[in-house]
């Protein structure tokens, strides 16, 4: 049986907001699809990149896909609400109020409820996407708490910002690692993955800069 489209988005083209160019993106998002396709047999890959990395494009096709990796610059302003963290994306040769060139907190809780609840995992392969408000009984409140609003049991997300280079590497093992653990019927396979990969790169590096940023939420599996 095939298995349901995985779906990335990277290397938008540059807005004001954040105009560093990403060049591992690119490199990261092929290489997870070319993994996925030698590890899944019939596996189904469908990538955003450039002037395509739109939000009305990520709307549209990222719900139903098995996973969603969204590999871009994570934008927090600690100096307003939490509700104003965004990802960005592509801005549009016409820019609508619902795309403008972002993914919002707003939006995520405005338009995407349900949106994902057939996807097992979003990466924000990012930096920053993890911070945002604590909430009393809730935990932290940013982009992550979105995503699971919009049906996704599983969120992995950055504690700061990210090395281009080691993020790359961190996440093109993630998938192949998550492929091998299902095949040995992990009960956890996506946690166990995710674990011995940064164990891999842990032991590459010491300062945990490039290997501690991101934390697994939700669901081990």
């Amino acid at each position: 049986m095939p298995y349901r489209p995985a779906f990335f988005v990277s290397s938008p083209t540059a807005t004001q907001a954040s105009s560093r160019s990403l060049p591992g993106t690119a490199r990261e998002v092929k290489r997870i699809r070319d993994t996925l396709r030698r590890e899944e047999a019939g596996a189904k890959v469908a990538v955003l990149m450039r002037e395509n990395a739109t939000r009305t494009e990520l709307f549209a096709k990222a719900p139903g896909s098995r996973y969603v990796h969204l590999a871009t610059h994570g934008l927090t302003d600690t100096s307003r609400r939490a509700e104003y963290s965004s990802l960005a994306l592509t801005q549009p040769r016409v820019v609508t109020r619902e795309d403008f060139g972002f993914l919002t907190l707003v939006d995520l809780l405005d338009n995407w409820w349900g949106k994902l609840a057939n996807t097992e995992l979003v990466v924000l392969s990012a930096c920053d996407t993890q911070r945002g408000r604590i909430e009393s009984g809730e935990g932290v409140f940013g982009m992550p708490w979105g995503f699971m609003y919009a049906g996704c049991p599983s969120v992995i997300a950055s504690l700061w910002q990210v090395s281009d280079d080691s993020t790359a590497e961190l996440m093109a093992g993630l998938y192949a690692e998550i492929a091998a653990a299902e095949k040995r019927q992990d009960a956890v396979a996506k946690l166990t993955a995710f674990v011995k990969v940064r164990r891999a790169l842990r032991a590459k590096h010491r300062q945990p800069y490039y290997w501690a940023p991101f934390i697994y939420l939700g669901d081990p599996n």
